[in-house]
Order: C-alpha cells, then sequence, then structure tokens
C-alpha cells in the first residue's frame, strides 16, 4: 500500500445464500510498517454493492507481524453466488475515513484471511 492506497482480494462463498451473524475478523500479514502508519482499516462487501457487510480497523504498532482487524457485529443476507470483496488499506473502500496526509506512507500487505460469523440458514428475506 502506498498513499492512500488499499488492497483487494475477493473470495466466492460455495452454497448459500448465507447471513452473517455475529463479529467477524480479519486477519492481515504486513512487513515494512513506518511509524506514521497508525491503523489499517478494513471493508468487507459484496461485488457490485457500495454498502459494505461489515468493516474494522486496529492499530499497527511492530514492524511487521500479523494484525487481527475485528468487524463489527452486523446481520446482513449473502446472496447466493456472488464474490465478497475485502478491501484492506489506510482508508475505508470509499476512502471515507482518510485521515493520512502528508509524504507517501507504505505497508506491504500479505496474506489476508477472513473469518465471518454464517447463520446455516438465512432468517432475513
Amino acid at each position: 500500500i502506498a498513499g492512500n492506497g488499499s488492497v483487494k482480494r475477493s473470495v466466492r462463498l460455495t452454497g448459500g445464500p448465507f447471513e452473517t451473524f455475529g463479529a467477524g475478523s480479519l486477519s492481515v500479514r504486513y512487513s515494512n510498517h513506518q511509524p506514521d502508519f497508525k491503523q489499517i482499516r478494513a471493508t468487507v462487501s459484496v461485488k457490485g454493492s457500495k454498502t459494505p457487510v461489515t468493516f474494522g480497523a486496529a492499530r499497527v504498532t511492530s514492524q511487521a507481524g500479523v494484525v487481527r482487524i475485528p468487524l463489527s457485529n452486523q446481520a446482513v443476507r449473502l446472496p447466493r453466488g456472488k464474490r465478497l470483496v475485502v478491501t484492506v488499506g489506510m482508508t475505508t473502500a470509499s476512502g471515507v475515513y482518510s485521515t493520512i496526509a502528508g509524504a507517501p506512507l507504505q505497508l506491504k500487505i500479505g496474506r489476508i484471511t477472513l473469518n465471518l460469523s454464517l447463520l446455516r440458514r438465512t432468517v432475513s428475506k
């Protein structure tokens, strides 16, 4: 990630439809941390939708490692066969909560692991 950039990854959930219920988390492996880079922000959305399924942020304190980003507790129906897009960066997917200004910052993002709490059967229609 450089400047106000972000990294996007996508995944397709097989089966479904599903419904999120409860808090999830995102584990992000990173390196090349600079002291001015205070936190990593993440959003999870259904591909083609501007409304996030869930979101979260976590402080980055060491040069390299794995940070666990707790995701907000949301109940959202996930349509069958749609891709989920995970966006990790210094801003939210839409750039709304950006607080970065000045010199470009860099952070190398490695493996991203998404853990969502899903209901076996959807409740919402």
